[in-house]
């Protein structure tokens, strides 16, 4: 039985704040490392056909949600 004034906080906030506030955020942060590396291992990025340049802009717009213009690449698989 838990005593009256025990103070259940000290042990629960362990897993919600700091280091460990996510388990899986470093597993994903390796994930994403390994894709895009893997990507840039296995392709060439060039511009689309008839562009000098990949246009990245940085026109992320004002809203409650932030995302990235729409941009076009070749990629274009590396030989072996």
């Amino acid at each position: 039985m838990m005593k009256k004034n025990a103070n259940v906080w000290k042990h629960l906030h362990v897993n919600v704040a700091g280091k460990r506030s996510c388990f899986g955020e470093q597993l994903a942060r390796q994930d994403m490392f390994l894709f895009f590396v893997s990507l840039l291992q296995n392709f060439y990025f060039k511009p689309p056909e008839g562009h000098d340049t990949i246009d990245v802009h940085d026109d992320w717009g004002a809203g409650t949600i932030n995302a990235p213009s729409y941009y076009e690449v070749r990629m274009i698989p590396r030989e072996a």
